[in-house]
């Protein structure tokens, strides 16, 4: 393995990471506020996120709310395609789409089961939206270095 596949590697394990402990170990998340053996959960895709801007008094009030609930969703799994790509480039589309939506529902099942937040169906919506976005990302990036490399020639 060379120097730049270990370095692409240990980038997808520290972002693995670093979502981990977002989603799970956070204090937020740590703080049971039902005291039910399962947790909460919503599949009712973007009911609960109907939200009305004017109950927002400075940009801290929107980031902790719903909006930026969904922004962050989507921005966490941007880099997911993009580290798996450089990680190892043997991957397909599909086959990091399909990773991705697992992760994403075992994420949910996990917070359900264990009792760590909120199970949410728009969180697959939404982190599904990130992954996209990190694709179109990766493609865009391809067809530019194509034409960059056909201009040189």
């Amino acid at each position: 393995m060379s120097l730049s596949k270990n370095k692409n590697v240990i980038f997808l394990l520290s972002y693995l990471l670093l979502v981990f402990y977002i989603v799970f170990l956070t204090p937020n998340r740590l703080s049971h506020e039902n005291n039910n053996k399962l947790g909460k959960y919503n599949l009712s895709p973007l009911i609960t996120k109907k939200i009305s801007s004017s109950n927002y008094k400075s940009v801290y009030d929107l980031i902790n709310s719903s909006y930026g609930d969904l922004i962050g969703n989507i921005l966490m799994f941007v880099p997911f395609p993009i580290l798996i790509i450089n990680a190892n480039r043997k991957f397909n589309l599909l086959l990091i789409m399909v990773i991705m939506l697992l992760s994403s529902i075992s994420t949910e099942l996990i917070q359900y089961f264990l009792n760590l937040g909120y199970a949410d169906i728009d969180d697959v919506i939404m982190n599904t939206i990130g992954t996209v976005l990190g694709l179109i990302c990766v493609a865009i990036t391809i067809n530019l270095s194509k034409e960059k490399e056909s201009k040189v020639f």
